[in-house]
Formats: structure tokens, C-alpha cells, sequence
């Protein structure tokens, strides 16, 4: 078991600037060793975190500054699970395979449109997105020297409850009301690599594989 935890608060330059971070987190891992000299590794995580920061609008000789954005409650949270086996066969490949799965929760709470002191506008904006992926990948060492690794992995990644919402602050009537349309995609990535061992120091390596990344919350929202 792990855990840990994160602070920053840091200046950015001006007075009317700077940032905030918490987090904390947790994860477990439970292995087990099968007869055959199999291993099943069994891990759960979770993190949560929350952000603030404030930005400002500088005049030309940079004296004097103004409020320009409040993101003064940032909160996030992702926690996830996994499971892998590993299986080695004879003494010239190992087997592996594993599933697993990511749950991610953000949103944010901004103060902005700075006029005579005050901030008049407020904007939150959020979502869910949800992780999942089984993956399978042999190692043959076809000499001493000589190793082939091919995988694959298949990933279902879906996003959910995306809103943007945008209000005044002193009647509370809202200028905007955005709810995004749930989405969800299926990737396949395929990987094969070679590595040659010249000497016990010097290895010469080669891959090709496809790979992807899903769009943050921060991105989408």
C-alpha cells in the first residue's frame, strides 16, 4: 500500500496572481504466485485534488493590474483498478494479459468579467469521463540475443455530463446553459518491437505500434 499527499502555493509574478494546489492519494497492490510461476497482480488507486488561481489584466507599465479571473473552487477526482497476469512458458516466452479501468470526475468555479471592483459573472463547466482496456502481450526470446515482443490493446473511453454554465452574479439569470451530448469510442493499438543484445552493455532496439490519447476534461469542458 501507498499513500501521499501534495500542497503548493506558489506567487505568479504579481500581487493579484498566483495558484493553490491539495492533493492526496491511495493505492493498494495484491500479488499472488501461482503454482507454475504465474504472478496475478491485483492494484487499486484513487486521487482527488482541488485548484485555484487567480489571473490579472497589467496596464502597459506594468504599475498598476486588475482582476481579470477567479478560479477559486478547481476540484478533481480519478480512482481506477487493475488486473494482470503474467505467465512464463518454458523458458523462451511470457505471457502476458490484463484489464482495466479509470473513472475521472472535474469541474471548475470561475468569477469572471471584472467592472468597477467586482467580479459580475460566474462559469462552471465540468464532466465525467470513464476508461476501460484489455490488453495481451507474448515475449518469445528466439535467441539469446534475440527478443520479439508483439501486443495489443483495446481501449473504450466514453465521456459523460459535460455542461457549461454561465450566470450573473447579482440576479443569479443565466447567459449561457450548455449540456454536452454523451460520447464513447473504441481504439484498437497494436505494438511490435525487437531487441538485440550486441554485448552485455549495448542493446539495439526497434518498434512499431499506434497508440492514443483520450482529451482531458479540462480540454473538453
Amino acid at each position: 500500500a501507498q499513500a501521499g499527499a501534495f500542497v503548493e502555493d506558489r506567487k505568479n509574478g504579481t500581487v493579484l496572481t498566483g495558484n493553490e494546489t491539495k492533493s492526496a492519494y491511495l493505492s493498494v497492490n495484491l500479488d499472488r504466485t501461482t503454482q507454475s510461476s504465474g504472478l496475478f497482480r491485483l492494484s487499486a488507486f484513487g486521487q482527488t485534488q482541488r485548484f485555484s488561481s487567480t489571473f490579472s489584466s497589467q496596464a502597459a507599465d506594468r504599475n498598476t493590474e486588475n482582476p481579470a479571473l477567479d478560479q477559486f473552487r478547481v476540484p478533481g477526482s480519478v480512482i481506477g483498478t487493475s488486473l494482470t497476469y503474467r505467465q512464463p512458458i518454458a523458458s523462451h516466452h511470457l505471457f502476458s494479459l490484463g484489464v482495466d479501468l479509470r473513472l475521472l470526475e472535474g469541474s471548475t468555479n470561475e468569477s469572471y468579467f471584472y467592472q468597477n471592483g467586482t467580479f459580475l459573472r460566474k462559469r462552471q463547466a465540468g464532466g465525467k469521463q470513464l476508461v476501460s482496456g484489455v490488453f495481451a502481450q507474448n515475449v518469445f526470446f528466439l535467441t539469446e540475443q534475440l527478443e520479439l515482443t508483439l501486443g495489443a490493446r483495446v481501449d473504450r473511453w466514453e465521456n459523460r455530463a459535460g455542461f457549461r454554465r454561465e450566470t450573473e452574479i447579482a440576479t443569479g439569470q443565466a447567459i449561457r446553459d450548455d449540456h454536452h451530448s454523451d460520447l464513447a469510442r473504441t481504439v484498437f493499438s497494436p505494438r511490435g518491437g525487437l531487441r538485440y543484445d550486441v554485448t552485455d552493455a549495448i542493446s539495439l532496439r526497434t518498434a512499431a505500434y499506434r497508440t492514443y490519447r483520450t482529451a482531458t476534461l479540462n480540454e473538453l469542458f
